[in-house]
């Protein structure tokens, strides 16, 4: 899930800067309360303040939480290769419409432990996660 600064100030000098180490947060909650984006406001940090996850409010039916136990990812919306990359020992599995052939294609390259069409997450899910989440534990 993107994290967004939002209602930036202006340091006092050019040479300060918004440093954003971690722009991802991994969140739980039921598919009809999934958002795209999480604003959070840094309007209030000086120079050399940090916020940390439990400093953000999370959106209604939503939880906060740290690393996954599994990265459902829409191949549609992101890079598959950086989801990769910034979780490379949790299962992943993409999904995006079946029409794009080329976005399955860059996942299963990306090293995805699933791929599949978004109905068919939809009709499999449990079965896909299940088995995912189960060799985890």
């Amino acid at each position: 899930m993107p994290a967004q600064a939002t209602t930036v100030t202006v340091f006092p000098t050019p040479s300060d800067h918004l440093a954003t180490p971690q722009t991802q947060i991994t969140i739980r909650g039921l598919p009809s309360s999934l958002v795209d984006h999480i604003d959070v406001d840094v309007s209030a940090l000086g120079v050399g303040d940090s916020l940390k996850l439990g400093d953000i409010a999370a959106p209604e039916g939503l939880e906060l939480t740290g690393d996954p136990d599994l990265v459902l990812a829409d191949i549609a919306r992101i890079d598959p290769q950086e989801v990769a990359d910034a979780f490379p020992d949790i299962p992943i599995v993409g999904f995006t419409n079946h029409t794009d052939t080329s976005g399955l294609r860059r996942a299963h390259a990306a090293g995805f432990d699933q791929v599949v069409a978004k109905s068919a997450l939809f009709e499999r899910a449990h079965e896909l996660i299940g088995g995912l989440l189960a060799s985890v534990e």
